[in-house]
Parts: C-alpha cells; structure tokens; sequence
C-alpha cells in the first residue's frame, strides 16, 4: 500500500526542512512507483530523475531511483535509454555495501536479488521489441535463494515478473506456468500489488489467445 499523497507531501516537507536528502529521495521514488501503477509515465520519470539528483543521499534509493527511470523508459519503448539507465543502476548497487550510509535501515530488504528483479521487470517490458530483450529478462528473474525477511515476497515477485515478460513476448505456455506458479506465491504474500499484476497479465492473454485452455485454467486459479 502506498502512502497518501497529503502524508508523502508533507514527509518531503519534513525532509527538506531537516536536510535529510536520502528521506527526500525516498519519498520521491514511492511517488515514482505510485505514478508508474497509475501508467503516468511522464511523472514516473521525472520523479525518478529528481529522486538522483542529489548524490549525498544514499546509493540504495538513488539505486532504485535509476532503475524506475529505466522502467519508465521500457514502458516507453525507448530501449537505449533503459539501456543506460539500468546501467546507472548497476552502478549504484555495486556501491551499497562499500561505503556507510549508502543503506538505510528501512531498505533493508534492497538485496541484490530485488535489484535484478527491478531490472529484469523492466527488460520485461522491451521483450515484445526484441527477443534478446525477452532472454535478458528471462536470466535476471530467474529464482535466486533468499534468506530473512525477503525469503517470503521474493519468489512473488520474481514469478509475476517472469509471467509478466513471457506474456509481452507471445510465450504464452511459459506465461500461464510462471502465473500459476506466481499465484500461490502472491497469496502467501497478500500482495494486491502483485495480485493486480497477474490480473492484468491474465487479461492480456484473454484477449490474445480467447480460446486457449491454458488461459482458462490460469482464470480459474486467480479467481
């Protein structure tokens, strides 16, 4: 669930006034997110863009800041420039650990597992532009162990993701099994994020393949 829009404006506010950059950022990426769930692209990026733009906050947020700029870029259907933005991205992860104060502990749960989930989503969304895009993806939701708090959201993710670019490739076999498999998962969870991902991946397929029994059968398993 995302914060209300009065309680995140008035979290930036704060923030502004103590100084805490790496608050700021982090209010700007859930405004990020919550404008990328409502399919405003356009706000997506931006917010991304200014989520980055002070480098004293923390590499986690600035990180994630990248990687939904380069999502919104995908979303676009502008590869090369998600191209270089998951490259800032990857630039950014592999600066966390090495230095204090580049993970706050309410991003705790920012594994470099989550990071290739964040990554791999978004070269979901090229998959139907170009079959490498669709491998790319493919090899970055592939399971990875968890540990800890993320052991239990991880494989939703993960799975509602890998369903999500098997669909925008035409893979529609391989589609509906990562769904069914994504839907257990995302029940344990209780994501409605997630839930709402596979419903509209779901639908997509309807409406491509009306007829398909395997499209039916994933129907019967998210209702």
């Amino acid at each position: 669930m995302w914060p209300a829009p009065g309680l995140a404006a008035r979290t930036l506010e704060w923030a502004a006034e103590l100084g805490d950059q790496t608050m700021t950022a982090t209010v700007l990426v859930e405004r990020s997110y919550m404008a990328a769930e409502a399919g405003e692209v356009g706000s997506m990026i931006g917010l991304a863009r200014a989520a980055q733009q002070d480098t004293r906050a923390a590499a986690d947020q600035r990180a994630l800041a990248a990687g939904l700029e380069a999502r919104g870029y995908a979303m676009a259907g502008d590869g090369a420039a998600a191209e270089r933005k998951l490259g800032d991205a990857h630039d950014l992860v592999a600066v966390i650990d090495d230095g204090p104060g580049e993970r706050r502990p309410w991003s705790y749960w920012m594994t470099p597992a989550f990071f290739q989930n964040v990554a791999g989503f978004t070269c979901g969304y090229l998959a139907a532009v170009d079959p490498r895009w669709h491998s790319r993806a493919v090899d970055l939701l592939a399971a990875r162990p968890e540990t800890g708090d993320t052991a239990l959201w991880a494989p939703a993710a993960n799975l509602t993701h890998l369903a999500f670019a098997h669909a925008r490739a035409g893979e529609v076999e391989e589609a509906c099994t990562a769904a069914l498999a994504a839907s257990g998962a995302v029940r344990r969870t209780g994501s409605a994020r997630h839930a709402a991902t596979l419903g509209r991946i779901h639908a997509d397929l309807q409406a491509r393949w009306p007829g398909d029994v395997r499209v039916a059968e994933l129907a019967e398993a998210l209702h």
